[in-house]
């Protein structure tokens, strides 16, 4: 599998969702697999549980042993990595600020692929385009809880619920928002985040969970589909509770290793490489 298609699965990181939900203990499990033409050729890529309490929203991705804190309080997040004990901080205006440079930089290069009568260049730049700008043609079809947004280079298939409470959706839906920022800025030659902040606008609007988030795209020749499955549950489990207990006290010993959000990022960065 490329590297591509598994920054693609982690900015996707169906179930019955009740007419209320306590807006402050929600647990999310999801399950990304790449769709193939049968079940036999889907498989699982990635897993995550999301863990909303007290204010904070914990994601741990068990594969990796790493956990990322989403402290809004404090606007930034916090990252830790439980087999080498180094951890980071990173502030939201921080993650605009490499958002900003990223877009530059994406928009130098689409000015370069624009002149060039490579077939392939061509597609690159349309793509990178779609990614900076996105549109979207929407349909929603309210007795099937489904959301469509079609693009050329890109489309969304949502499969929704809709709860009674609007803080867990915008709860929800704000730490989307986020995660998909830090993770373009965490994960070299991802996607820029526009395109999934403009499903989350849309959901956000309606006042809808993504139950299923099914990605269509084009890589180079190849089309790749990805499918996101989100399970919520309305309380925290015990052995929820021992995880957040765990991290918050590992993070306050002297095991852990703060570094910069810089050399996070070089150290990700080379345990991918060395994966792949």
């Amino acid at each position: 599998m490329s590297r591509f298609t598994n920054i693609l699965a982690a900015m996707l990181l169906a179930t019955t969702v009740p007419a209320s939900a306590a807006a402050d203990d929600v647990t999310v499990y999801t399950t990304v697999t790449r769709v193939g033409k049968d079940a036999a050729d889907s498989p699982v890529v990635g897993r995550s549980l999301t863990l909303f309490h007290a204010g904070k929203v914990y994601d741990w991705m068990e594969d990796f042993d790493e956990v990322v804190i989403f402290e809004p309080i404090h606007d930034r997040f916090v990252i830790m990595n439980g087999d080498t004990y180094i951890a980071a901080r990173v502030e939201f205006s921080e993650l605009h600020q490499f958002l900003n440079v990223a877009r530059h930089e994406a928009e130098k290069y689409l000015q370069e692929l624009s002149v060039s009568d490579d077939r392939a260049d061509r597609r690159r730049a349309a793509a990178l385009e779609f990614q900076l700008q996105p549109k979207f043609e929407e349909r929603y079809e309210p007795t099937l809880n489904r959301l469509q947004l079609a693009g050329d280079t890109l489309s969304y298939n949502v499969e929704t619920a809709r709860i009674e409470d609007a803080q867990v959706i915008r709860q929800y839906l704000v730490y989307a928002d986020w995660a998909c920022r830090l993770n373009y800025v965490l994960h070299p030659h991802s996607m820029y985040p526009a395109s999934r902040v403009a499903l989350n606008a849309s959901l956000m609007e309606k006042g809808l969970l993504p139950t299923s988030v099914e990605l269509r795209t084009q890589i180079d020749e190849e089309e790749v589909v990805l499918r996101a499955s989100h399970k919520f549950q309305w309380e925290l489990q015990p052995s929820d509770k021992t995880h957040i207990n765990f991290w918050e006290r590992l993070l306050d010993s002297d095991k852990i290793e703060w570094v910069s959000f810089h050399e996070y990022q070089q150290q990700l960065f080379s345990e991918s490489v060395a994966r792949d």
